[in-house]
């Protein structure tokens, strides 16, 4: 699993040295590259789990995080999807590689509910000892559209709960699905 990986960003950094290839190119081939940096991070702390934590992966960057999985949806996603915060740095109890992947499963569960016409908005605001990663979308709701195979939400949940966190359901005020990521923030809120 790590040599395709790693293949992936040999090949995009090749590509990228190339001082030829237009902008619009050079641009999603950077998106490469990152989502295949993040892959072979998700690969590494899931095949060996112990090592890969360290002392940056107890206080991540929500919004640096939140930044991260928006910009990559965005690349593949038609509809308008945005990112809202109200303070510029929030950190919060956790593993930086599993609160990227709770971000990218939500963000990507409203995307397709919400359709390639919709609107996704995550909001990332502090609420006393807590920071709330909130995804709404104009979708059909919960439950109403086409199922995958359904793990991503449930891992998520294991993972955040590690850390003292929880997710919440509800309806958007957009009609569609509201998540909240409730994290434990580190330092004053």
């Amino acid at each position: 699993m790590r040599q395709p990986v790693a293949s992936i960003l040999i090949l995009a950094d090749a590509a990228l040295s190339e001082a030829s290839i237009p902008s619009p190119v050079r641009a999603s081939l950077g998106h490469v590259r990152e989502q295949a940096e993040w892959l072979g991070d998700l690969l590494q702390d899931v095949l060996e789990p112990d090592g890969a934590s360290t002392a940056d992966d107890k206080a991540p960057d929500l919004t640096r995080i939140a930044s991260d999985a928006v910009q990559a949806a965005q690349a593949t996603y038609r509809g308008d999807l945005h990112l809202q915060w109200s303070r510029n740095s929030m950190s919060v109890l956790g593993s930086a590689i599993e609160l990227r992947r709770a971000i990218a499963n939500v963000v990507s569960n409203a995307t397709r509910a919400a359709g390639p016409d919709g609107t996704v908005v995550v909001e990332l605001d502090s609420a006393g000892d807590h920071v709330l990663l909130t995804v709404d979308d104009d979708g059909p709701g919960f439950g109403l559209i086409r199922r995958g195979i359904g793990l991503g939400l449930r891992a998520a949940t294991r993972g955040l709960k590690s850390y003292g966190g929880r997710i919440e359901y509800g309806r958007s005020r957009m009609g569609g699905t509201r998540v909240v990521l409730v994290l434990r923030a580190l330092g004053p809120p």
